[in-house]
């Protein structure tokens, strides 16, 4: 479903540049993966790359494939300037979870879930109070996001990711105001919800010993330094390989899981 090779981007200028190399990263429909490495070794960098919001310096495979199986030649895009595809891509394909939530402070908690989905013109059907019942959240609807705990806003934001049913879930260290429990569970729900509905998820994390936990697989970004440059390298393929995942497994998986689940009492 998306594909990189030999793809960079400089942060900065002169002796202190710093450029990212993501040498090759496939991920496949319903894969999930940790991006994992040290602090300011490029991990937001990448994220940013993979959410359409950063062009690349270079990219000589950048391809995504959308949910009609065409195949988006996204570094061709890239250099022609096609601004308004990338947008258009980036609106209806891929998810967000930021590090805060980010939820808007005028909506309560079914309108902000909601917004993706009026944004792109999808009509109602029912999934967003499906989602609300998948993340414990549906007693909170009608609260604004300032009467919500910290692990409340990041469950909305979890939906709202989700709610368009993008192809791709971004989620910038999604756990990281949270205290242990609450982190597991939240990346629980996420990586199960993500599971059964076939959505491609990475997760940027500094929470190593979460990571293993939870049993993901890891992109590490390692150093890349030479004597005159500063920088950081990505090579990853999942273990199954680009879109392995069969019809409907993803489906099984989660409905095996007993974290997805509306009757879970909410615990912030």
């Amino acid at each position: 479903m998306l594909h990189l090779a030999r793809v960079e981007r400089q942060r900065g200028s002169g002796p202190g540049a710093f450029t990212l190399r993501v040498e090759h990263f496939s991920l496949g429909a319903g894969d999930c993966v940790a991006v994992t490495g040290a602090s300011g070794s490029g991990k937001s960098t990448f994220l940013d790359l993979l959410g359409l919001v950063l062009r690349p310096d270079r990219a000589d495979v950048f391809e995504f494939r959308g949910r009609d199986a065409t195949c988006c030649d996204l570094a061709d895009w890239w250099r022609r300037g096609a601004d308004g595809e990338l947008s258009a891509l980036r609106a209806s394909e891929i998810g967000y979870v930021l590090q805060t939530g980010g939820l808007l402070p005028f909506l309560n908690v079914a309108q902000n879930i909601r917004v993706s989905r009026q944004l792109l013109g999808l009509a109602e059907d029912g999934f967003a109070a499906e989602l609300m019942g998948w993340l414990a959240i549906e007693r909170l609807a009608a609260k604004m996001p300032q009467q919500l705990s910290v692990g409340e806003r990041q469950r909305v934001a979890i939906a709202r990711a989700f709610a368009h049913r993008p192809r791709l879930v971004l989620a910038d260290e999604p756990t990281a105001a949270l205290d242990p429990p609450q982190a597991l569970r939240v990346c629980q729900r996420m990586v199960e919800l993500a599971a059964s509905l076939g959505i491609a998820l990475v997760i940027v994390s500094h929470d190593w010993g979460l990571v293993r936990t939870l049993g993901l697989p890891e992109a590490v970004v390692e150093p890349n330094e030479t004597p005159e440059h500063s920088g950081s390298c990505i090579d990853y393929v999942p273990p199954t390989g680009p879109d392995t995942l069969p019809v409907g497994a993803g489906a099984a998986k989660a409905s095996a899981s007993p974290a997805v689940s509306g009757s879970e009492s909410p615990t912030g």
